[in-house]
């Protein structure tokens, strides 16, 4: 990447719409509140996603394929995402919330929405896979055409199915019923943790610090792994996050801002939510 005076500094709240987060005071480690610290934890887990992609928009045009390792990197970054929605999140869901929250509410609308985008995220990691690998050269039209074909099913689904599982909803079941189900997805993190060289680094630097100070919810030894040693496996790849893992926003340099397509699906992506109104996009 060239290094000039010209600085961007990257919104990770556009063009895609955050979720917004209600609370800021949500103890994660309370038993007593399981349901609200359920339901928020998935609302924050689907921004670090949302601002993924807002980051591969912000970042694609600004890459050249006569920087093989800039593009390299990036692919790692855009597939550490693909990552996340595939065996980290939808995998938990998948096999362990959905057949536990279906004895009492209704999921298969979220099956069917997981369904709904499994093509265009196969195309999102056939593509970057290949430009990671140096199989292919790097489009930074490509790249976000993948990425708005996966946005185009995927957004709409991050932002309905914390609905679905609200704490009003989830109230339906027993302390002792939301403390199994949160312990078979701490189960399921834990193994995660130690088959996935991404996964934290993508959470922390994908996080505002100031939706939950306390969240992701890491064991301290774990952390100190992290903070000495998972940032370092692919310390390329998180220069494209949007957040620093202190928690600060990223400052990019470049020649010039990036240069969209005004045709960009993204640039005036609308969600219209029940009870909620439009949430617009900022451009």
């Amino acid at each position: 990447m060239s290094t000039s005076t010209t600085t961007i500094t990257f919104d990770p709240d556009a063009p895609y719409p955050l979720i917004p987060i209600t609370t800021t005071t949500c103890n994660f480690h309370d038993p007593s509140s399981l349901a609200q610290s359920f339901a928020t934890s998935l609302s924050l887990t689907h921004n670090t996603i949302l601002r993924a992609l807002n980051s591969i928009w912000l970042n694609a045009p600004l890459l050249s394929s006569d920087s093989p390792e800039d593009t390299s990197a990036f692919a790692g970054y855009a597939l550490s995402c693909a990552s996340m929605i595939r065996h980290t999140h939808g995998d938990v869901q998948e096999r362990i919330v959905f057949p536990r929250l279906q004895e009492k509410l209704d999921m298969r609308a979220n099956v069917l929405q997981h369904l709904g985008f499994e093509k265009e995220l196969c195309a999102f990691e056939e593509y970057f896979r290949a430009v990671r690998d140096g199989e292919r050269v790097y489009e930074s039209e490509r790249a976000l055409s993948v990425r708005a074909e996966l946005g185009s099913k995927l957004v709409d689904h991050l932002h309905q199915e914390p609905t679905t599982m609200s704490p009003n909803k989830l109230y339906a079941f027993s302390k002792q019923e939301l403390k199994d189900l949160a312990h078979a997805i701490e189960e399921h993190d834990k193994d995660c943790w130690k088959s996935s060289a991404t996964l934290l680094p993508f959470l922390i630097t994908h996080h505002r610090k100031e939706d939950a100070p306390d969240w992701p919810v890491i064991p301290s030894s774990v952390r100190w792994i992290v903070d000495h040693v998972g940032f370092h496996v692919h310390k390329s790849y998180w220069r494209f996050s949007p957040f620093t893992e202190a928690g600060d926003f990223h400052t990019y340099y470049h020649d010039a801002k990036p240069d969209h397509d005004k045709d960009d699906d993204s640039s005036s992506f609308k969600l219209e939510l029940p009870s909620r109104g439009v949430l617009q996009s900022w451009h």
